[in-house]
Order: structure tokens, then sequence, then C-alpha cells
């Protein structure tokens, strides 16, 4: 008969040998990490704004599609930095991606997005996409109203999505819903 001491050491090795990796840890040991001091603008075709999305940079990233010659976009861009501090503390990460290339209404290059920023006083990360904006539909299961922001995990899949100009609080309320999944 077996001892049943052997049995549990036996049952633990089982299960760590079958766990493929880390958890996703809680929003207390994530690393704290804050905004940017500078400006970071960067324009990206599909695939290297897939592959950017596919290997983020932290567990959860907060991702915000927008325009210049979108007004709700515009109006929300404050409240978004305001929760990205918040959302940086908690070790996540925001991006914003600007469609202002990939509209009739554009093009807008890195230097007028950053003229943008500037004259707000801005400093969230951007990437402004050179590309089909069908593909972010599948990717980013977006209906293709602007502004719209998802939550994505640590694999880049999407946990949760909102379109429409959303404010600080709503922006903390949908990254919360998300990671508290």
């Amino acid at each position: 008969m077996l001892h049943p001491t052997r049995i549990a050491l036996a049952l633990l090795t089982l299960i760590f040998a079958s766990c493929s990796g880390q958890p996703t840890p809680k929003a207390s040991q994530r690393e704290a990490r804050s905004l940017p001091e500078a400006l970071e603008v960067e324009t990206l075709d599909w695939s290297a704004l897939a592959a950017a999305l596919d290997a983020p940079k932290a567990s959860y990233t907060v991702v915000n599609l927008w325009a210049t010659w979108c007004p709700p976009c515009v109006a929300e861009l404050p409240d978004l930095q305001e929760a990205a501090k918040t959302i940086f503390e908690d070790g996540s990460e925001v991006v914003t991606i600007s469609m202002d290339l990939s509209v009739p209404a554009g093009p807008i290059d890195e230097a007028g997005i950053r003229a943008f920023f500037e004259k707000r006083d801005l400093v969230l990360p951007v990437w402004i996409f050179d590309g089909d904006a069908n593909e972010l539909v599948t990717r980013l299961q977006w209906g293709g109203s602007l502004p719209y922001t998802a939550v994505l995990d640590e694999n880049g899949q999407v946990l949760a999505g909102h379109e429409g100009g959303m404010t600080k609080g709503e922006f903390l309320e949908l990254y919360r819903s998300a990671i508290d999944q």
C-alpha cells in the first residue's frame, strides 16, 4: 500500500509538471509602470502592428483607435491619459492607434500627430496605422466606429471592447472588468 505522503507528493509533481507557464499576475503582483516622459510616435503597417499586438510589453494592454478628424476621439484623449496613469501604475500598458493614414480624410504623418499631441500636452504612446482598416476589424473585434477601445491580454486576445467616447471612469471600468474576468 502506498503511503499518503507519497501519493500527495506524486500528485503535486503531476500538477506542477502539467503547468505550461506562469499564471498571469494579479494587479498587486505586476510591476508598476508610468506614462512615457516623452511622446512616442511610430508608423506601423499591418504586419508590424499585428506583431506588436501579439507581443505586448505588459500582461494587459488597453488599445484605443482614434483619429484627429473624429471629435469624440479628440474629446476623450485627455480622459484616456488620466486613466492611463492608473493603468500604467497597475503594470499594464496603454497605446493609441491613429487611423489618420487609413482613411480618405488623411494623411497625417508622424510630425502632424506629434504636433497634435504636443498642442494638447498628451504623452500617450501613438502607433499610426498605415494599412487597411479592415485588418483591425477582425483582429480587435472592432465594429468600425471611432473611437474604439479594447483591452487585450498577454497573448494579444481581446478581453473587452467599447465603441464610442469614454470618460476616465469608463476607461478604468472597462479595464478593471476585463482583467477581473
